[in-house]
């Protein structure tokens, strides 16, 4: 089982059950699950290695489940930044990664415009919400980005074994630290948490921690969605 298998089963098992609100927004599993491979589909077409980092500088919303799962439908590799780095830490993360493609909120285009002159790489920046005016060549609004793309999942050979997620850590004191984890290691702490919190597709969770941190991102994200 990799993560893109979570969403895949309940999309299948009950296409039509809420997956995703918030405020005006609601998606089902059905249109999480398609949106997921859009996103995927899009990426695949870029002419990336295995293995890329792709860097995600969100607060919580769908786009960021979306992205989440999407790139898990790849040999991509998400890389989850802190909505409160400073600039400096944000450009240090940024060189670190080796990112060439940053998903992000356009509440965040301030600071990212501050350290372009400073970034080892150009990065492209894909917004969730409207962008507005853009001030690099090659940005563009998520929609845009996966319009062109087809609905169904990737066919892509991923392994258990495979990378496809990086969070960062031990940042309050010093320099953040990169953590790798796996889908083998990620499925198996959903599979872990549903049963110890006596999950159910009853439940609806509240995304109240951010998704940039384990807590939100990889406790109760992926187990709730495996819950249904």
């Amino acid at each position: 089982m990799v993560i893109g298998d979570l969403l895949r089963d309940t999309a299948a098992r009950a296409p039509d059950r809420p997956a995703l609100i918030s405020g005006d927004q609601h998606f089902s599993y059905a249109q999480f699950h398609e949106q997921a491979n859009r996103l995927a589909n899009a990426f695949l077409d870029l002419p990336l290695e295995r293995g890329a980092r792709i860097a995600i500088l969100s607060t919580n919303c769908p786009e960021y489940a979306i992205a989440y799962f999407g790139l898990a439908r790849t040999p991509f590799v998400s890389a989850h930044c802190s909505t409160r780095c400073t600039p400096s830490e944000l450009a240090l993360t940024l060189n670190r990664l080796g990112t060439e493609h940053l998903l992000m909120e356009s509440r965040f285009a301030e600071i990212v415009e501050s350290i372009r002159p400073n970034l080892e790489r150009p990065v492209r920046c894909i917004f969730f919400d409207d962008p507005g005016p853009t001030t690099a060549d090659g940005d563009t609004g998520l929609s845009d980005f996966i319009a062109a793309y087809p609905s169904h999942a990737p066919d892509i050979d991923l392994k258990t074994t495979d990378s496809f997620a990086i969070t960062m850590t031990g940042g309050t004191t010093g320099v953040p630290k990169f953590v790798v984890v796996s889908h083998k290691s990620r499925c198996a702490s959903a599979v872990a948490a549903m049963k110890d919190f006596g999950l159910s597709e009853t439940d609806v969770v509240v995304a109240s921690t951010p998704l940039f941190h384990t807590a939100g991102l990889f406790v109760w994200l992926g187990t709730a969605v495996m819950a249904g």
